[in-house]
């Protein structure tokens, strides 16, 4: 099957071609025959068809759709299926689903939840249904690879009528990327065995997080109800102590809806440094930069925090795997993490991490007892993939 893969993020809307079928043996098995993609939608808006940079005339995400699908004209007369990530599916959605009224009429009640990318991807899908009526849409909700979190684990701890009345639990997102990324170490794993890997997952791009993960689902993650909560992010404050919200509305003038917001989108590494939410310009200017140096050390404490933390709750791990554009291209967040668990046996190979950039690789020492891996999240194939089992009617 070709399938239009279509992921929207909070400032970008990316489509590719993707050639895959159920009867593959998993998503590494699909192809990507094109992609395209509008980015900087809040700016200097772009376009990049094939690694080939111009500007983009969209400045809202259904146009950036638009004017991709105009750009491709004719290389998508074969499509049979467009599959779209959505951040958010709630409690309701499990598995992949296909898209109709009712399902788009959830999407719409869900984007409280997730401000930055639930509304921006039902105009997407809204566009692109509008474009391509004749094929089946599907949705894959990242919230759906956390769906089997023990109720210790998803539960906050308030009123159990509040959180019914109002669906407050943990949700956790990611899920697609963490998906892609445990079947992945489960085909690449070298010690042959046969059982469920118990493995700690960290997802670093712009949204980051960390996933408990014991065989083909998570037990624990540090995203909560929205995607703000837990680690520190390109924007994102992650996680924060609630009276902060009161004392900003109240000094600031603001409501509590703005103070989300500026948690949402002037938080993160981008307002600790002052500078920029690129990890590898602030590793450039920590030397005398001493906001991006603090930057940095916060965003890895973080992280530290709760990879220890889940290796607690698995009961010891056997790896740890490094996915998200920070982890492909920064090594020394990388060495940041991994040399605070050398006391459970992770021995990292400084030759191996330094060589191993946008690329899937082992990075610890043969001897290890705990390895690490840096395995890129192809939440691409993952999509694909998903969706054409949906359509031809088998589990993913």
């Amino acid at each position: 099957m070709r399938i239009l893969v279509v992921n929207t993020g909070s400032s970008s809307v990316q489509l590719q071609l993707v050639v895959t079928g159920a009867a593959h043996a998993s998503a590494d098995d699909a192809k990507v025959e094109l992609a395209a993609k509008v980015e900087s939608l809040k700016g200097d808006a772009h376009l990049v068809v094939d690694g080939k940079r111009r500007p983009a005339k969209a400045r809202q995400h259904a146009e950036g759709a638009r004017e991709i699908l105009d750009t491709l004209g004719e290389s998508l007369r074969e499509v049979h299926a467009v599959v779209h990530r959505l951040v958010h599916g709630g409690a309701r959605y499990r598995e992949p689903v296909r898209i109709d009224e009712e399902v788009m009429a959830a999407i719409r009640d869900l984007e409280t939840l997730a401000p930055l990318h639930n509304r921006v991807a039902r105009e997407v899908i809204e566009a692109l249904r509008e474009r391509l009526p004749d094929v089946p849409h599907v949705a894959v909700f990242d919230t759906s690879f956390h769906a089997r979190l023990p109720e210790q684990a998803f539960t906050y701890a308030i009123a159990p009528e509040l959180a019914r009345a109002y669906g407050i639990r943990r949700y956790g997102f990611h899920g697609t990327a963490y998906r892609y990324m445990a079947n992945r170490y489960a085909d690449i794993r070298e010690n042959g065995s046969s059982r469920p890997a118990k493995v700690v997952a960290v997802h670093l791009g712009g949204g980051c997080s960390v996933a408990a993960i014991d065989g083909d689902h998570s037990v624990e993650t540090s995203m909560g109800m929205t995607p703000l909560e837990g680690l520190v992010m390109g924007t994102r404050a992650g996680d924060i102590d609630p009276g902060i919200i009161e004392l900003l509305a109240t000094r600031e003038n603001k409501s509590a809806a703005e103070v989300v917001d500026l948690l949402n989108r002037a938080g993160g590494l981008k307002a600790l440094s002052g500078l920029t939410e690129d990890t590898r310009v602030l590793v450039e200017e920590m030397a005398t930069n001493p906001r991006a140096a603090l930057a940095l050390e916060v965003f890895c404490h973080r992280i530290v925090k709760y990879v220890g933390a889940y290796l607690a709750v698995l009961d010891g791990a056997e790896a740890l795997l490094l996915g998200g554009v920070i982890n492909e291209n920064t090594p020394w967040v990388r060495e940041r993490v991994c040399r605070q668990f050398a006391w459970c046996g992770l021995e990292l190979d400084a030759g191996r991490n330094a060589d191993t950039i946008d690329r899937e690789g082992r990075i610890s020492t043969d001897t290890s007892r705990l390895h690490a891996w840096v395995i890129p999240a192809r939440e691409d194939l993952q999509l694909a993939f998903e969706a054409a089992c949906l359509i031809e009617g088998t589990r993913t």
